[in-house]
């Protein structure tokens, strides 16, 4: 057992002889050779020396060579957005055109995108009746374009709101071309019942307007039914012995009278035309 203990030590001793006191190998044991600047191969030749690294590659001289390969494939992304380049997307740019009456909306240069709300003329009341419902207000259309798809110039048509008289008199229809239109409201003929509202075509979005309220009857008295409510807003009010008011907002309807009292006008449709780029 004691030649076999002295026989371990012997050989852990020699062991520890090669260790250096940082646990590695020492350097004499295995020699390490450091290779030169001098001797590499397939260095660039106007880098002599280490310190020439510093002097050349400088961050003015790597933005130089970067710009001569950026740009539209080049594999960059630098300056692309979720894999899109800045042309295109919409940034920043806005333009607004807003039609009260029919014209032709013209396409400004650069426009990426468009959106285009239409909507219809409200409807008017009838006149020759003792009370009536309010009219229908214009439906409306929102429609999200591609710019390329939209041709230099459309032609708009703004439907006109209908009258308080004897005869039909229904909101008239809007249009941005043949993209999309929006139908206008009905007018207030029937002397009980709500009345329609016009509804929106060929849009992304297509809304209905809101329908005239029928008239109310008791208490003593009658009471003209309120306009049509449009995408814009309310229409006109009822009252009780009293003359319904015409349309508030764009499209909206007008009110329905009581007795011997007037009914209201719808109001005219408008179109707005939005331009992004």
């Amino acid at each position: 057992m004691a030649r076999g203990q002295s026989g371990w030590k012997s050989k852990a001793r020699k062991f520890a002889d090669l260790m250096g006191s940082d646990g590695m190998l020492k350097s004499e044991v295995v020699p390490v050779e450091t290779p030169t600047w001098s001797s590499l191969s397939g260095k660039p030749t106007n880098i002599a020396t280490t310190d020439d690294i510093d002097a050349n590659v400088t961050a003015a001289s790597i933005k130089t060579k970067l710009q001569t390969v950026d740009g539209a494939g080049s594999g960059i992304d630098a300056d692309l957005l979720d894999g899109k380049h800045a042309s295109e997307l919409g940034g920043g740019g806005y333009n607004m055109q807003v039609f009260t009456s029919s014209g032709t909306y013209t396409k400004s240069a650069g426009v990426k995108h468009i959106k285009v709300t239409v909507t219809g003329g409200g409807g008017g009341t009838r006149s020759n009746q003792t009370v009536c419902p309010g009219g229908g207000a214009g439906g409306t259309a929102i429609e999200f374009l591609d710019a390329a798809s939209v041709s230099a110039s459309v032609a708009v048509t703004v439907g006109g709101g209908g009258a308080y008289r004897t005869t039909t008199s229904n909101g008239g229809t809007s249009s941005f071309g043949s993209y999309c239109s929006a139908s206008g409201g009905s007018w207030g003929s029937n002397f009980y019942n709500g009345i329609a509202g016009g509804s929106g075509s060929g849009g992304t979005i297509n809304i209905e307007g809101g329908d005239g309220e029928g008239p109310h009857h008791g208490g003593g008295g009658t009471h003209g039914g309120a306009g049509g409510v449009s995408y814009w807003g309310g229409g006109g009010v009822g009252a009780s012995f009293g003359s319904g008011t015409s349309g508030q907002a764009y499209g909206s309807g007008g009110a329905g009278k009581a007795d011997n009292t007037s009914g209201g006008s719808g109001k005219a449709g408008i179109v707005m035309v939005e331009e992004f780029f």
